[in-house]
């Protein structure tokens, strides 16, 4: 390449990096904490070489993030080449060993220390004995430098030799106690320095850290072996419970920050939990717990830690300042409707506890964090924002009543809970009445009460209970018998609706079958006029008639049972019920033929959707489906609500299969239910979707709290490998049954996730997790049903056949037997005529 081909490269891939920094800039200016545009605009600016750039938006992301030590390193290694000051280079160490307890920082530290003085370095590398000393990978290349540093002094020196050859020894010792990898060889270095002088505690801990570490080998070496994040992780938190069984608070610490170090590029919230709940309950050391916290919410912040720090500030009697500028910072981790209401709850609960050590009854502030909590979750989530149990407003409205005094703002918010969806439970209504009386107006809550009796559906004979006993409590003897009166007009209406729901069932019963007598007669007549046309047209035949006349022969003979025959004289001969035919009606599939193209492409641009609200506007559909093109809900005939089902048509077949991923989407609280469109005759039943058999990379887990969602469970399981699907157990309702299955991408990951839940280390909301390899018990098969007329309301073995020709019946078949043996005694076979039954039966 020539020199002006290479300068016109140059300039060309300049001007296309100051293009791209433009762009980049715009985007940061739009989102100034996108970690990923960000860090893009810092390579951009670096190759460019713009070093005060450079260092203004490495400033920037290291305020806002805990930064992993790749990204300090670099940066401390353009200040070194840019001959910056020692102090800036100093700041930067000091916040890389903050974030992270990195060896390869520690490392970099205490050898560019040794350049300022020794008193720096040998804090520096007392520093870093302590924070990664023990740990078995690294501990003996970070204390032999730490050696090496002080035995060159001791070399130089020409006084009190003897100290510093004591605090040499001592190192010794300390290092001597730790299980590493290379235990032998720096007891072999003692040895040589101590000169044949060994101290007889010093080979004591020697031979105790060589048996831990042969404990502790298994895990080293997987470690050292294993490649990818997640497996290290997953070893890590084995690690991890195996340490915790020693009780020792500096390995356990250690092994913690060790994990995360090694997922300091990828943020993992529950790494980060599962390390401060050890704090919070075991070492109890509250400074320890806010740093650890404030490093945890810079590097993957959640709802959950910021809970867990805001407790941390709390216990270490931090000031109301520091915690109220946090709050900003927390609320914008809120993703879901269960995550507003538990980092809200703790926060107005902090306040409480303020105002309560203050010793005043200024709950000002609390009132207001709960107005602008529910302003807040209303705006983010919609109307539904505190469903189904209402536990915000719940709350609200008891410290309203309890601690607030303001019984009428509470009743209020209790009138909008019951009138929202709640008001046809019988517990809230009760619960309304018992805080209305108590803490409000005993009218109130008699008013309550009375409108419990028309509303509540669930238990309606708790809220007559609760409103006779409220009556006899508080009442006069009058109020008494006018509860009394309104509660036995209740029961009666309550205990007339199922006979007439009976009655009704019964009357439409009759009438269908009537019409389907009616509808057989003319199919009939129809087939015996256009029988030759069935026969003469193949095609027909072939593509539905058979099946029509099969069916149409089966209703005819149900008709022919109700012919009688009669003898001579004029009498019915009673006859056992024919069977009906078996005749087998020949589907499409049957006869080796299948739709046209056309309607399998129709079908493949058709997705089936269940589980809808009966008043559900097919817009709000739309609003999902954005590329639908025509949604077809299934009415009640005339009436204004549909089925809660319906299909969506699309006018390709990939938008088709990309709706599919919507299956389960919550709309207002229930899950919408997506599938393909199969359709299939009436009576069988469509293919269930999941897996029934044993599969060893899903776990079922069970005792799962009511309100967990399944970004918590991810949160939870995904330490132990890389998760494929995560599915809560839901009734139709969307309510949870209080178990999911979590699908893991092989065995391994399933089954070291069952290890853990059987030692009770899952726990979520409070909540132990039962984990075992999902292997769902197999459905009971239903019992073929045999293929003749159905009467209604048969009575089973119930012999139709008057006794006297039964006795008949059984002698004529006695006497064929008897022949059949050889025995003929000539008993004659013959139907008896009505003279001959009178002769029989004198």
């Amino acid at each position: 390449m020539s020199d002006v081909e290479s300068d016109n490269s140059e300039e060309m891939a300049e001007q296309n990096d100051e293009v791209y920094d433009d762009e980049t800039y715009k985007e940061v200016e739009i989102s100034p904490k996108d970690y990923d545009n960000r860090m893009k605009l810092i390579e951009a600016l670096r190759r460019s070489g713009e070093l005060e750039g450079v260092r203004e938006q490495r400033d920037y992301i290291s305020s806002l993030y805990t930064m992993p030590p790749s990204f300090w390193l670099e940066w401390i290694e353009d200040e070194k080449s840019a001959e910056s000051s020692k102090d800036l280079i100093k700041r930067l160490f000091e916040c890389a060993i903050r974030d992270f307890h990195s060896p390869e920082v520690y490392l970099e530290y205490v050898q560019w220390a040794c350049g300022i003085s020794l008193d720096f370095a040998r804090e520096k590398m007392e520093e870093a004995v302590v924070k990664i000393g023990l740990r078995a990978d690294c501990a003996s290349l970070i204390w032999n430098i730490y050696l090496d540093f002080e035995k060159m002094i001791l070399n130089s020196m020409t006084d009190e030799k003897d100290k510093q050859r004591k605090h040499v020894e001592s190192l010794y010792g300390r290092l001597l106690s730790v299980p590493h990898q290379g235990l032998q060889e720096s007891w072999n270095e003692y040895k040589e320095f101590a000169e044949g002088k060994e101290l007889e505690e010093f080979h004591k801990a020697f031979e105790s850290s060589a048996k831990r570490m042969a404990d502790i080998s298994e895990f080293e070496q997987r470690l050292e072996n294993a490649t990818e994040e997640n497996k290290k992780l997953s070893i890590l938190m084995e690690y991890i419970d195996f340490e915790m069984q020693t009780n020792d608070p500096a390995r356990i610490q250690m092994i913690f920050e060790r994990a995360l170090c090694a997922v300091a590029a990828s943020p993992n919230s529950d790494l980060w939990l599962h390390y401060g709940n050890w704090l919070d309950s075991s070492l109890k050391l509250p400074q320890v717990s806010t740093d650890v916290y404030a490093r945890s919410v810079r590097h993957a912040p959640c709802s959950a830690l910021w809970q867990q720090y805001f407790s941390a500030l709390e216990r270490s009697s931090a000031s109301p300042e520091e915690i109220d500028t946090k709050w900003p910072d927390a609320r914008e981790t809120i993703m879901t409707q269960e995550e507003g209401f538990s980092l809200y709850r703790t926060y107005i609960y902090l306040l409480r506890r303020r105002v309560t050590k203050q010793g005043n009854n200024d709950y000002s502030a609390v009132l207001e964090k709960f107005d602008e909590g529910a302003d807040f979750l209303a705006k983010k989530f919609g109307a539904n924002w505190d469903s189904p149990k209402a536990q915000y407003r719940k709350n609200h409205a008891l410290f309203l009543y309890t601690s607030a005094k303001q019984p009428k703002k509470a009743l209020k918010i209790w009138n909008d809970i019951l009138a929202s969806g709640s008001g046809h439970l019988a517990a809230a209504w009760i619960e309304a009445a018992n805080l209305e009386r108590f803490f409000g107006d005993v009218n109130n809550a008699r008013k309550l009460l009375y409108k419990a009796i028309n509303s509540a559906s669930d238990h309606p004979y708790t809220v007559f209970d609760a409103l006779i006993q409220f009556e006899r409590e508080v009442g006069s003897i009058d109020d008494l018998d006018k509860a009394l009166q309104k509660v036995n007009a209740q029961v009666s209406r309550i205990s007339s609706r199922p006979q007439k729901n009976k009655m009704e069932k019964s009357n439409k019963k009759r009438k269908k079958e009537n019409d389907e007598d009616v509808e057989v007669k003319r199919k009939r007549e129809d087939v015996e006029k256009k029988g030759q046309k069935f026969i003469t047209n193949e095609d027909d035949f072939i593509n539905g008639t058979l099946e029509i006349t099969a069916k149409i022969q089966q209703k005819k003979e149900i008709i022919e049972v109700d012919k009688k025959q009669v003898d001579g004289d004029g009498f019915v001969v009673p006859q056992l019920p024919s069977q009906s035919s078996k005749l087998r009606t020949a589907s499409s599939q049957d006869l080796g033929l299948q739709g046209t193209s056309e309607e399998a492409s129709e079908k493949r641009h058709t997705v089936f959707v269940s589980n809808l609200d009966f008043k559900l506007p097919s817009e709000r559909l739309k609003e999902i489906f954005l590329n639908a093109k025509e949604i077809r809900l299934v009415y009640r005939g005339m009436s204004k609500l549909h089925k809660g089902f319906g299909y969506i048509d699309f006018s390709t077949e990939r938008e088709a299969r990309d709706a599919l991923k919507m299956d389960r989407t919550q709309i207002d609280g229930r899950p919408l239910y997506v599938s393909e469109y199969k359709p299939h005759d009436k009576g069988k039943n469509t293919e269930f979707r999941y897996s029934t058999g044993l599969e060893k990379n899903k776990v079922f887990v069970n005792n799962i709290h009511y309100d967990a969602t399944e970004e918590q469970l991810k949160e939870i399981f995904t330490i132990f490998g890389t998760i494929r699907d995560i599915r809560i157990v839901t009734h139709k309702s969307g309510k949870s049954k209080g178990c999911a299955y979590v699908e893991f991408e092989n065995d391994n990951d399933a089954a070291i996730a069952v290890k853990a839940g059987d030692a009770g280390d899952l726990i979520l909301l409070e909540r132990k997790l039962s984990v075992a390899i999902s292997n769902p018990p197999k459905r009971k098969e239903q019992l073929q049903r045999f293929n003749t007329t159905s009467f209604s309301h048969q009575r089973g073995k119930i012999d139709l056949i008057p006794r006297t020709l039964a006795r008949t019946t059984k002698l004529a078949k006695s006497t064929v037997d008897n022949r059949s043996n050889g025995n003929d005694s000539g008993i004659s076979t013959k139907n008896m005529s009505n003279e001959e039954f009178r002769s029989f039966l004198k």
